[in-house]
């Protein structure tokens, strides 16, 4: 390699760096990167039995969560528990499941806030973590009041569309 091709390469080197740096201070950059960046993770799932005084408590950890187990051991239960909070009319629950349970809440992150759903029958409610206190954002009976609010939250520019 000649002298000139080993100073065009550092040349070219030189703009290319001078361009990241560039990019990576450009304030613009930053804060579009953040906001593409945002994500959900759901804490912990609660559901409540109030005829038999009792409450399952599912934690979730940062990252991928496998349920794992047998045959009838709840596994598609907390899932369709996770749908039903989040407002789904699952079809194929179990009846004995959807007896049972009188409240749902599910814990989650979406970027560095933090929120909870409650979903009691046909009422819902989303409340935001303060600094160790919640503060209700929405309490509702209507399933578009409350999925537009979610929706706002993730900032979701798309509507929820029932039967109702």
């Amino acid at each position: 390699m000649s002298k000139n091709s080993v100073e065009k390469v550092k040349q070219e080197y030189h703009e290319i760096v001078i361009l990241l740096s560039l990019l990576v201070n450009d304030k613009n950059l930053k804060n579009r990167r953040k906001k593409i960046m945002k994500r959900l993770a759901i804490k912990k799932l609660i559901v409540i039995s109030q005829s038999e005084s009792r409450s399952l408590e599912v934690p979730f950890e940062n990252g991928l969560n496998i349920i794992l187990g047998g045959n009838k051991t709840g596994k598609s239960s907390i899932i369709k528990s996770i749908f039903t909070t989040l407002g789904c009319e699952c079809k194929r629950i179990e009846t004995d499941w959807k007896k049972l349970i009188s409240a749902y809440l599910l814990f989650f992150k979406y970027g560095e806030k933090q929120f909870c759903v409650v979903r009691q029958g046909k009422k819902f409610q989303i409340f935001e973590n303060n600094e160790d206190s919640y503060s209700c954002i929405i309490e509702t009976e209507t399933f578009h009041e409350y999925s537009n609010c979610l929706m706002d939250i993730l900032e979701i520019k798309m509507p929820c569309i029932s039967k109702d």
